[in-house]
């Protein structure tokens, strides 16, 4: 039998795309839940993981070391539900939070690279309204501005009507009203204890803020044609075999679905640093099982969200989000895909400077999307992204000159991840 060239690709451990563009295949089925390195003994790590789940009472985690074309090391780790025992696995599900915005990123400047956004044109050429920092009316706010958080607008006081916004299921308040309410002229929230718009003008600094990503949102479903989870589908997720990921749970496997748990202390919740949520006691509102204290854990039982879903809605597994770096590191790498160009990977990957906010203490520049960490014994540039949500804790660091990253889950808010993917990273660097 003659082999095609798709089949000599397949073989060969990559596909073939619509397009002729050659890709890496989706990364092979983890039937049962781990890929173990070839010539690397992690050992040690397996035994810092397990120290840290015991120290930091998480219920489980799980972590998957990928190359621009290979799945390094898959595992999981602990209990995905305490409840029923069932096992962490890195194909499992959550919430990944604001790695949802660097995903919103791709699919801008996708949209940059068609001609149909401009990440320099006045935002507000896209949108129903006009959006402008009272402070500075004469200032355009850009998307480029938002995606590196410059924009100036800001997500109100803590608590708010951003963190008030928390429902069971989907919020009933289309995102772009919601946003409306914040950065119009008559917007119902613009002067709520005057932390809607910052003091400094639009790209004269950085204050980090997660509502504008409303407005990104509105772009890519204005200037593509499609809603924002269907558009994600076909040119993200479907491309980059991403099976297990989407903007509503409800449509994944509930089966595959890790329970987010959160701590409590005193018979109240225990939140991670940076997200005061202490006025959530309405638990039946949040989800929270009141009723059934597992292991010093409250479980949640139902899928929430909030109108800005562009920001942090995104569900996916460990699995998903390596082959979703995979995909980011070849256009980088210079690879022929679909997905982006080289030059706009390059873009996206370099630390475009701006001052920074000294309330915020932001330490460390931002490209589009994504973010640089100052990792410790690694020389090389460390990109990525962190998501931390009502019980779940996310993070993807990768070395784009030295290929390799690692992302981990943790089904639960309060855990310090980079313990683990500092060290797991370090190790493979040096392999």
């Amino acid at each position: 039998m003659q082999l095609t060239k798709r089949d000599v690709l397949k073989l060969s451990g990559y596909s073939l795309m619509s397009s002729g563009a050659v890709v890496a295949s989706p990364s092979p089925s983890i039937a049962s839940g781990v890929i173990n390195p070839v010539g690397l003994d992690v050992a040690p790590l397996r035994t810092l993981i397990k120290q840290q789940l015991q120290s930091q009472k998480a219920p489980g985690t799980s972590i998957v070391v990928f190359t621009s074309d290979k799945i390094r090391w898959a595992e999981g780790f602990g209990k995905s539900d305490v409840e029923t025992g069932r096992p962490m696995r890195p194909e499992n599900h959550q919430m990944i939070g604001s790695i949802t915005k660097t995903i919103s990123t791709l699919a801008v400047m996708q949209l940059v690279e068609r001609g149909a956004l401009d990440l320099d044109q006045d935002i507000s050429s896209y949108l129903p309204f006009t959006v402008r920092n009272p402070n500075h009316p004469l200032k355009a706010i850009t998307l480029r501005q938002i995606v590196m958080h410059t924009s100036s607008l800001l997500d109100g006081p803590w608590p708010g009507p951003y963190t008030t916004s928390y429902r069971v299921g989907n919020h009933p308040q289309h995102y772009i009203h919601f946003a409306e309410q914040f950065y119009s002229d008559q917007g119902a929230f613009k002067d709520v204890d005057t932390k809607v718009f910052a003091d400094y003008a639009p790209g004269e600094q950085r204050t980090y803020a997660s509502v504008p990503w409303a407005l990104v949102a509105y772009c890519i479903e204005a200037r593509s044609g499609l809603k924002y989870g269907k558009y994600l589908d076909k040119n993200i997720f479907q491309p980059l075999g991403m099976t297990r990921s989407a903007l509503s749970a409800n449509n994944l496997n509930p089966n595959d679905k890790n329970t987010q748990y959160i701590n409590y202390q005193n018979g109240s919740p225990i939140f991670s640093v940076g997200r005061d949520m202490q006025h959530l006691l309405d638990y039946e509102r949040i989800g929270l099982r009141r009723d059934q204290l597992i292991t010093g854990l409250y479980p949640y039982v139902s899928q929430y969200g909030y109108p800005t879903f562009a920001d942090g809605g995104i569900w996916s597994s460990a699995i998903d989000l390596a082959k979703y770096a995979q995909g980011i590191l070849q256009a980088y790498r210079g690879a022929k895909t679909d997905l982006l160009k080289k030059e706009t990977a390059l873009d996206m990957l370099t630390a475009h400077t701006a001052p920074i906010n000294s309330k915020n203490k932001e330490k460390y520049p931002f490209g589009l999307g994504w973010r640089t960490f100052n990792t410790p014994d690694v020389s090389k540039m460390v990109w990525g992204h962190g998501g931390s949500e009502l019980g779940s804790r996310t993070i993807i660091k990768f070395i784009p000159d030295a290929d390799i990253g690692v992302v981990t889950f943790t089904n639960i808010e309060k855990y310090d991840r980079d313990i683990v993917v500092d060290e797991v990273l370090q190790t493979f660097l040096n392999a």
